[in-house]
C-alpha cells in the first residue's frame, strides 16, 4: 500500500485531500503545526506528525518512505496584516524546504500547490501558465511567486519528479476563506460586484481539485517534471453570475454594482486599517483583488487536460447550493 505525505493536513484543502486519498486506499502521513480535525485522527490509515514546514530536519525525518509528497501548507491571504517577512518565511521557506527534503529523502514524486494568482491576468482573453508573474502585490501573492521562482532556480526537475499545480479560486465544502463572508453579505442583500460585473471568473470545486491532484500523482514522470499547471473548471462564469446564484438562493437583493474608482480607493484604506486592528475580513480586501474583479480572470483548463487527463465534473450552480445548505 502506497504512502502519501501531505503538509498542511489541518487546513481545508489538506483535510479534503486526505479523506479522498484514504478512500482510495492510500496510507497518509499528515504534517502540520496545528492538530488536525478529530475526524482524521479516528481513521486507521492516517498518521499525524506535528511539525513546522520551516524545520528542514523535521520535514526530512517525517517523509521517510513516502511514495508521493504533496505540499498544501501555506499562510493564507486573510493574514496579510502579518506582513511580508512572515509570508516569505512560511510560504517561500516552507516550499523550498519541502522540495529539498523530497530530493534528499529520495521521494519519487512531489507536488506543490500554488495559485493562479501569481500570474498577470489577460484582460482580453485566457490567462495561460506562460503568462508573466505579477509585480509586487499583497504579501500572500508575492510569497507564492517567490516560492515558484526559488523552486525553478534549484534546477532539480531532472533529479526529482515534481509539479506545481495552480488552482483558481476554490469553492465547495469546507472552503471558508472569503466564501463565508460572501454568504453573509448576500443573505443581508449586501453582495456587490465592480460595475458592470460581467468579467469572467474561473473557479474550481474542491472535489475537482482533489481529482486533479490524484491524476497528477499517477501521471507525474520525467516528461512533465517541473511543469506549472493551472487547475480550473471548464465552465463559463462571470463574477455577477457567481454572486447571483447565491442571492437567488437567499431570495435577497441581486448583487449591487459599485463604481470602480471609489471601491479601489476604499480597498487601500481597508488594507491600512487591517494592519492596525488585525482584522482578517479587511485584510482580505486589497486593491489587487478589486482590479481582478473588474477585469476578470479566465484561466486555461486545456493544459491540465492534455498533461493530466483532467476535466472538471462539478457545475457551480448545483454545487454552491449544497455549500449554502451546509452553511446554514
Amino acid at each position: 500500500m502506497k504512502t502519501v505525505f501531505v503538509t498542511g493536513c489541518s487546513g481545508s484543502l489538506g483535510k479534503n485531500l486526505i479523506l479522498a486519498l484514504i478512500s482510495r486506499g492510500y496510507n497518509v502521513h499528515g504534517f502540520d503545526i496545528s492538530s488536525p480535525p478529530k475526524l482524521l485522527n479516528e481513521i486507521p490509515l492516517f498518521q499525524f506528525i506535528k511539525g513546522d514546514i520551516t524545520d528542514f530536519k523535521k520535514l526530512c525525518s517525517s517523509m521517510k518512505k513516502a511514495d508521493v509528497a504533496i505540499h498544501s501548507a501555506a499562510l493564507l491571504p486573510q493574514k496579510n496584516y502579518l506582513g511580508r517577512e512572515t509570508y516569505i518565511k512560511i510560504n517561500v521557506g516552507g516550499a523550498v524546504n519541502f522540495i529539498k527534503a523530497c530530493n534528499e529523502m529520495e521521494v519519487p514524486k512531489a507536488i506543490v500547490i500554488s495559485t493562479t494568482g501569481v500570474l498577470v491576468p489577460n484582460p482580453f482573453g485566457i490567462t495561460y501558465d506562460s503568462a508573466e508573474y505579477r509585480g509586487k502585490g499583497a504579501p500572500y501573492i508575492e510569497s507564492k511567486i517567490l516560492a515558484e521562482k526559488k523552486i525553478e532556480e534549484m534546477n532539480i526537475a531532472d533529479k526529482l519528479n515534481y509539479l506545481i499545480l495552480r488552482p483558481t479560486s476554490i469553492y465547495g465544502h469546507g472552503m471558508s476563506y472569503k466564501w463565508n463572508d460572501i454568504f453573509k453579505m448576500a443573505k443581508k442583500g449586501r453582495a456587490f460586484v465592480i460595475a458592470p460585473g460581467n468579467a469572467p471568473y474561473s473557479l474550481i470545486h474542491i472535489d475537482d481539485l482533489v481529482d486533479a491532484i490524484s491524476l497528477a500523482m499517477s501521471r507525474l514522470d520525467k516528461k512533465i517534471s517541473g511543469e506549472k499547471i493551472t487547475v480550473t473548471s471548464n465552465e463559463s462564469l462571470t463574477i455577477y453570475s457567481i454572486l447571483q446564484a447565491i442571492t437567488t438562493y437567499y431570495t435577497s437583493r441581486p448583487p449591487i454594482k459599485l463604481p470602480f474608482i471609489p471601491t479601489y480607493i476604499m480597498a487601500f484604506m481597508a488594507q491600512g486599517i487591517s494592519k492596525i486592528i488585525k482584522n482578517e475580513f479587511l485584510s482580505a480586501i486589497n486593491p489587487e483583488n478589486i482590479l481582478d474583479y473588474r477585469r476578470g480572470i479566465l484561466s486555461d483548463h486545456t493544459k491540465a487536460s492534455n498533461l493530466l487527463g483532467f476535466e472538471s465534473k462539478r457545475r457551480y450552480k448545483d454545487e454552491i447550493v449544497k455549500v449554502l445548505k451546509e452553511f446554514e
